[in-house]
């Protein structure tokens, strides 16, 4: 089969893993991290579900507060002085009491408000004077310090979208929603398969022809990270019945995907793809136009998908980022399956060959103000090599080009990790 372009093998991938889309579950929310969710969150009453105090102060009539010290006398902190009678104190989790005319009351951060104050004064500008009254200092400025009802969400608002991918930050607000129970995607079962008779185990001494299985610890990390269920498969000779019965024992465990690592080429000792054909899995594609990874491969059979990857490290793992992943999150019914991708400015000319998209490692650091792109710049572009894992462990990003960049041109970059985080050593 001839190489697919990288867009088409995307489309193909994507298409394929929304028609196998996993079934949902409901779990409670400590289990929900990096979920993806597949039913909407709906607000089931007004967040906040009253008004109340922003920060810890005073609550007044914002008129009574410009009248007493002119209407927009002065800076805040620096206006006339307002002399208010102290009420009662306002605290959280306790219902307000009604506010009297020429009343300043003492509140909490969080605490309700009565429905006649429109304003917290912060404590900074407050002084006590003693029997009973209180000075404030402050600009009249209705709703300031005050977070009102509903201003976060009114009740049946949906407020997270089925496809939203479960952070802490969406946690959050499903438990103040009242949404204990999310319904998610069920994790993929992913079996890992290595290949190679060149492969020894990483605990094992290699000889000075053979190399430690990288592949197999990162495959399955990769896995994990993405929310899948690794499912490891072990490591097969280059013989397709091998293989073949590597791969079956994993559908066996209930796998939906597997993805196997070395051997997916053309060569005579490349097996993966004969083992698939004695499965009865049928080629989608065989070969992307990209590097590094270009021998990729992706078969089908029922609900099952096999991603065969090449056997260099950093070509198997560029590979699942930009294909397997997106596959991953497809699965279980992610609104944006293929990641984020910002632009970034290229340090220099690049010339790399045409009608191949290339992924190339870099390191990135902020860019200076005004700078087009997406507010990163790439500082160094580092050895490329589909062996080569120390520049990859140094890498921030993949930068995707083709063809001849001029320098200052914007490519899209793939962030692999908070850039300037530290790296190996």
């Amino acid at each position: 089969m001839a190489l697919v372009s990288f867009d088409e093998a995307l489309r193909c991938t994507l298409a394929a893993a929304r028609a196998r889309q996993c079934p949902a579950e409901r779990v409670r929310l400590a289990r929900a991290l990096g979920r993806v969710l597949r039913a909407p969150v709906c607000a089931e009453r007004d967040l906040p579900p009253c008004s109340n105090a922003a920060m810890d102060g005073y609550a007044v009539r914002s008129a009574e507060l410009r009248a007493a010290s002119g209407a927009n006398a002065g800076a805040e902190g620096g206006g006339a002085a307002a002399v208010f009678a102290l009420a009662a104190e306002l605290r959280a989790g306790e219902p307000a009491q009604p506010l009297l005319p020429g009343h300043a009351a003492p509140v909490a951060t969080g605490a309700p408000l009565p429905p006649q104050a429109d304003q917290v004064v912060e404590l900074e500008s407050s002084r006590l004077l003693g029997g009973g009254r209180v000075e404030l200092r402050a600009r009249a400025a209705p709703g300031r310090h005050v977070r009102l009802r509903g201003e976060d969400a009114r009740a049946g608002q949906t407020v997270l979208a089925a496809g939203t991918v479960l952070g802490p930050a969406e946690l959050a607000l499903a438990a103040a929603c009242g949404a204990w129970e999310l319904e998610v995607a069920v994790r993929a079962r992913a079996g890992v398969l290595t290949s190679g008779a060149e492969v020894v185990p990483p605990w094992a001494c290699p000889g000075p022809t053979q190399v430690r299985d990288a592949d197999g610890p990162a495959l399955a990390a990769a896995l994990a990270e993405c929310g899948a269920v690794p499912v490891p498969l072990g490591h097969a000779p280059d013989e397709p019945a091998e293989i073949a019965a590597a791969l079956a024992a994993g559908l066996a465990q209930g796998c939906t995907v597997l993805v196997s690592a070395g051997g997916a080429s053309v060569g005579a000792r490349d097996a993966v793809p004969a083992a698939a054909a004695r499965l009865g899995f049928r080629p989608l594609y065989r070969g992307v136009a990209m590097r590094p990874g270009h021998p990729v491969a992706l078969f089908a059979r029922g609900p099952a998908l096999l991603f065969a990857l090449p056997g260099n490290p950093v070509a198997a793992l560029v590979a699942f980022w930009v294909l397997v992943r997106p596959a991953l999150r497809a699965l279980a019914g992610a609104a944006r399956p293929a990641g984020t991708w910002i632009p970034v400015c290229l340090p220099e000319r690049i010339v790399e060959r045409p009608g191949r998209v290339h992924f190339l490692r870099a390191r990135l650091v902020p860019a200076p103000p005004g700078e087009p792109g997406g507010g990163l710049r790439v500082a160094e572009l580092l050895p490329a090599g589909s062996g080569r894992l120390v520049p990859l462990v140094h890498a921030d990003a993949l930068l995707r080009v083709q063809g001849e960049l001029a320098a200052g041109t914007a490519v899209p970059a793939l962030l692999l990790r908070e850039p300037g985080a530290p790296a190996g050593a």
